[in-house]
């Protein structure tokens, strides 16, 4: 129950929030990661959040869904 809070608290949040507007903040070196399965969240949303981030590099992590840092080995190592 509390993990399906937490989500509903993410989604709020990006209902509620200009995420384009904080991308555009963002100045640090920053990873975007994206499963090339996931059905939550289109690869072209990732590939966007990355362009809005200067920053930014893409991955996308072949075979595994939207939470590719839990499902993959490969992108554990990349989010170190």
């Amino acid at each position: 129950m509390r993990a399906f809070a937490v989500e509903l608290r993410a989604i709020q949040a990006y209902l509620r929030d200009d995420v384009p507007a904080y991308a555009r903040k963002v100045t640090c070196p920053t990873l975007v990661l994206h499963g090339s399965k996931d059905r939550v969240v289109p690869l072209a949303w990732g590939k966007a959040l990355a362009d809005l981030i200067t920053t930014a590099r893409m991955r996308c992590i072949v075979g595994v869904g939207h939470n590719p840092v839990a499902s993959s080995v490969d992108a554990r190592r990349m989010a170190i």
